[in-house]
């Protein structure tokens, strides 16, 4: 047990008649052990008010590696770079938190970059309730997001629910909590329907088993008027106009009755 000479230029450390460490001329450190059910090295500060841990710094180029963990054959577990940013899976991290192996750099700019070379996403758990939710980029292009139990999968905007899907596939707007859609689109509030450069709207209305065989009627305008005919004298009032280049000279149907 003590120093030893190690060869050209290196001091090493001897324990039990094995080296243990070695400090090589160049100021590395090679430290190896062969140790069951522990760790080669342990670092504490016990100091009660101003106990730091362990200071790590790299070169002055922000792609420089300051830590890196590796498995047992060698591949890429955990890094940081000298830029900041932290790698999960690589030792090329592209962006604050990279975590996969793919390596192409983001076409967006955010802090968060997760890639695989290929099928790629992130999955969120309730574990005490058993709700699963995802969000996947498949290798032939696709992005999906949704619940993968059979639970509502809603968008929000302004802290509140603004579209809910449910699992049966019914889709609900303007409705708030689960199973208030009564159609397959249930809609609560207004629809407009605007014209895109110069052409009037077109709704497609279509029944049967989608093929060839399913009637299709095409409703170019569809407006719902109250009309005010005298005091306490409302009428509600729906149109159909006929699709047309020109504007209509008036409805192809009038459904009329008390507002």
């Amino acid at each position: 047990t003590g120093l030893y000479w190690g060869g050209t230029n290196a001091i090493g450390f001897v324990t039990a008649g094995t080296s243990r460490m070695e400090l090589q001329a160049t100021g590395k450190i090679v430290a190896a052990s062969s140790i069951d059910g522990d760790y080669v090295a342990t670092f504490g500060n016990t100091d009660a008010d101003n106990g730091y841990g362990v200071l790590v710094k790299s070169g002055d180029d922000d792609n420089v590696r300051t830590f890196t963990c590796r498995d047992k054959d060698d591949g890429a577990l955990f890094s940081v770079n000298s830029g900041g940013n932290i790698g999960i899976g690589t030792e090329a991290p592209r962006k604050k938190l990279h975590i996969g192996a793919g390596t192409d750099a983001p076409d967006i700019d955010a802090p968060l970059y997760i890639t695989e070379a290929g099928t790629t996403g992130m999955v969120m758990r309730d574990s005490t309730n058993d709700v699963e939710a995802y969000w996947r980029v498949y290798a032939g292009g696709t992005s999906e997001i949704g619940t993968y139990t059979s639970h509502n999968f809603g968008l929000s905007a302004g802290g509140g629910a603004r579209i809910q899907i449910e699992p049966g596939g019914k889709v609900g707007i303007g409705l708030s909590g689960s199973g208030r859609a009564s159609g397959s689109l249930d809609v609560s509030g207004s629809v407009e329907i605007s014209e895109v450069y110069g052409k009037h709207p077109t709704l497609y209305f279509t029944a049967g088993d989608n093929t060839d065989n399913a009637e299709i009627v095409t409703i170019g305008q569809i407006k719902s008027k109250v009309y005010d005919y005298g005091a306490n004298d409302l009428k509600s009032q729906l149109e159909f106009y006929a699709a047309s280049q020109n504007y209509p000279q008036g409805p192809i149907m009038t459904i009329k009755g008390s507002a």
